[in-house]
């Protein structure tokens, strides 16, 4: 006869290996939305959708690894009058208005949360610097960007493991990074995140050019 002790363990043992760890719930709302619906949409595609009830939504799922998704007021994301970029990943996640604007954010996993107090410092950033701008606003413009660029890099150098540093890489490309600087910092990510549509993307788009530069 076992022990009771080895009963215990075994149950635990079982449970634990039938828990799906990959679940996430997403939970939030839109303020001043008068749609009836919001979409989950991955790239270009609308991969999900759930009913706005008493003001605010709730989606339930899985995802396998990490992505870049959107919650929108529309399937389209070209004419959905709000949006959320995020990282879909499992965990318990949270949709909420970043201050007055018309920004929102994900909380509640790691990745999220850092891009969360990425806006938010980029928010911040804008305030402080229109309070005690420079004496044009062209210095004033030039600093801003600098700054963004400074805090996207300093975020991308401590991320290159995971896909918050390819959103700092995809923001970073949109500046003044030249493409042989974007591909080294593609090959620093590891091979897993090399198969993210994300990271295939900015590699497509980029890699001839650095190609170009160095012939």
């Amino acid at each position: 006869m076992k022990s009771r002790l080895a009963v215990i363990l075994a149950l635990l043992t079982v449970t634990g290996c039938s828990v799906n760890r990959n679940i996430y719930t997403i939970k939030g709302s839109f303020e001043e939305c008068n749609e009836p619906m919001v979409w989950l949409v991955s790239g270009n595609e609308a991969v999900d959708s759930t009913q706005i009830t008493d003001g605010t939504f709730t989606f339930n799922g899985t995802v396998d690894s990490p992505i870049i998704a959107y919650i929108c007021t529309a399937p389209d994301r070209s004419i959905a009058e709000f949006e959320c970029e995020f990282i879909l990943e499992p965990g318990r996640l949270a949709m909420s208005r970043l201050y007055d604007t018309e920004v929102y954010i994900m909380e509640g996993s790691t990745l999220n949360n850092r891009l969360a107090a990425l806006e938010k410092r980029s928010i911040d950033m804008v305030k402080e610097y229109a309070l005690n701008k420079a004496n044009s606003m062209d210095n004033f413009e030039k600093e801003i960007y600098r700054q963004w660029n400074l805090l996207l890099t300093s975020n991308l150098d401590a991320n290159t493991d995971n896909i918050f540093g390819l959103y700092c890489l995809r923001e970073l490309s949109y500046e003044d990074l030249e493409p042989e600087e974007i591909i080294k910092y593609l090959n620093l990510f590891p091979d897993t995140l090399k198969e993210n549509s994300l990271w295939k993307s900015l590699h497509e788009s980029y890699s001839e050019s650095s190609e170009n530069l160095t012939d």
